[in-house]
């Protein structure tokens, strides 16, 4: 993601010839190996009264958003049935299907601010309340762990109109002359549209069938499987088999149309522009091919089955890599933010932090694949690169790479900062080594959420030898060396 306001070295502005800012598996239904932010004693506990004996915390206890998730749940598999209406509001049901890591006495869910009208768990009706940001079901029975279950939530959103200044993720979000809606939910407002566990360590496959207004079509993550026969309205449905963190789903309904390319290299390239702007992004679109085709080179095989580019139009500055589909505001949809998206469909989509506060292991990564694609196109080397980002970085301040605040999560010490810390360790692991990392990090950990510890740890083992010394002068402190390693 590159978030509005965003800045960076000027040299770096000339590269990516982009001056306003922006953001920039494993397949199966058993669902993706997760790594919890904490333990179920360190999560925030439920402030329900009522709450019955044994019930668990309703949050994990993300160091940065503690009332995500909810321990002892594993969803596995979202499907999502969606009807918009005229005003571009939608209403409908989402089914989780969800495994019981632990015994449970009650089911929390991330819903903030929805109309909630029925739940039922396995088909049958069951007590539920509405206690903000939760819903909380209360099954009649206790669910033992290992069982599997599927929660059906229907509901309805009150969406937001425009994006508010304020905020980085609306979720639903209606454009102001009410002709398309999209979402865009980093890094906590899929629970604002979607009754979910909203936390990038419970990822889950995906279904998505929506039915627009009539003249409208809607799109959605991953492939379409079945969409209403040529000038007819109906019901698009979107498949996705390799698991996905909550905070990348992206949903589209207006007057949108698909533009699906040839590729030669089985990877389905599937854009969605609105109508009177096709044409209009033809250089962010034509730049996709050569730096998908340059990423897979040096990071492994592309993740997913189809990918693919979404512009809004709106001025905000601000791009985010959902997935299978990065979405851009029409001042951020150029080829430098294009790349920094498509780096995150391996860093951030496929291999997810565990916690908000691993983001760096997304965003920093993403910002070195820009770096690696300015190289490669003629412009300045990684090292001149990140030279002048330490130099900034040293000027501004600001915490550890490895321990963002609220505020911090999408500040420079996260992105440029953060690729001052990749630079570091590629001249200290040396290339081979640290290109067989990256490779054997994306391959390991495709479709997983993972922590700071796991990269940190097979850091060292590649390199054959311990890496906390260089870790802790780089990414865990804040006042970093003078000069990059030689």
């Amino acid at each position: 993601m590159r978030p509005r306001g965003w800045r960076r070295p000027a040299a770096l502005v000339l590269a990516a010839a982009l001056v306003l800012g922006a953001c920039g598996g494993d397949d199966g239904a058993d669902g993706p190996t997760t790594t919890a932010p904490a333990t179920t004693e360190e999560a925030t506990t439920t402030t329900d009264e009522d709450a019955p004996p044994g019930a668990l915390p309703t949050g994990l206890g993300d160091p940065l958003y503690p009332d995500l998730g909810a321990p002892g749940l594993d969803v596995q598999h979202y499907d999502v049935a969606l009807e918009v209406d005229e005003e571009l509001a939608a209403s409908g049901t989402v089914t989780l299907t969800v495994e019981a890591t632990e015994d449970l006495v009650q089911v929390p869910v991330d819903a903030r601010s929805l109309a909630v009208e029925a739940v039922t768990l396995d088909g049958e009706e069951v007590d539920f309340a509405l206690e903000e940001p939760e819903l909380v079901v209360r099954p009649d029975a206790p669910i033992a762990a290992g069982t599997t279950f599927d929660l059906a939530v229907t509901y309805v959103d009150d969406p937001v109109i425009a994006p508010e200044a304020d905020r980085l993720g609306p979720g639903w979000i209606i454009a102001e002359d009410g002709s398309y809606s999209y979402t865009l939910n980093e890094p906590e407002a899929t629970r604002d549209w979607l009754p979910s566990l909203d936390h990038p360590s419970d990822k889950a496959t995906w279904r998505f069938a929506i039915t627009p207004p009539p003249g409208t079509i809607a799109v959605a993550n991953g492939v379409p499987t079945a969409q209403p026969a040529d000038g007819e309205d109906g019901t698009w449905v979107w498949e996705l088999d390799q698991p996905m963190a909550t905070y990348l789903a992206q949903v589209l309904v207006g007057d949108w149309e698909l533009l699906e390319r040839p590729s030669d290299d089985g990877i389905r390239r599937i854009d969605a522009l609105l109508a009177d702007e096709v044409g209009d992004h033809d250089g962010l679109i034509a730049s996709t091919d050569p730096q998908l085709s340059y990423l897979t080179s040096v990071l492994g095989p592309y993740p997913f089955a189809a990918y693919g580019v979404a512009v809004v139009d709106q001025q905000i500055g601000l791009a985010i890599e959902q997935q299978t589909r990065s979405l851009f505001s029409a001042d951020a949809a150029s080829p430098g933010v294009g790349v920094h998206e498509l780096g995150h469909q391996w860093f951030g989509d496929s291999v997810t932090p565990a916690a908000w506060s691993d983001i760096w292991l997304a965003e920093s990564f993403a910002t070195y694949c820009e770096w690696l694609w300015a190289e490669e196109d003629g412009g300045p080397t990684t090292g001149e690169q990140a030279e002048e980002a330490l130099a900034q970085r040293d000027e501004d301040g600001g915490p550890p790479t490895d321990d963002p605040t609220v505020d911090t999560l999408f500040g420079f010490n996260v992105y440029e900062g953060g690729a001052v810390v990749v630079e570091a360790l590629r001249r200290e692991m040396g290339d081979e080594a640290f290109f067989t990392l990256l490779r054997t990090w994306l391959a390991d950990n495709a479709g997983t959420s993972v922590t700071t510890e796991d990269f940190t740890a097979l850091a060292s083992e590649v390199a054959g030898r311990d890496l906390d010394a260089f870790f802790a002068a780089w990414l865990s402190a804040e006042d970093l060396p003078d000069a990059l390693p030689a």
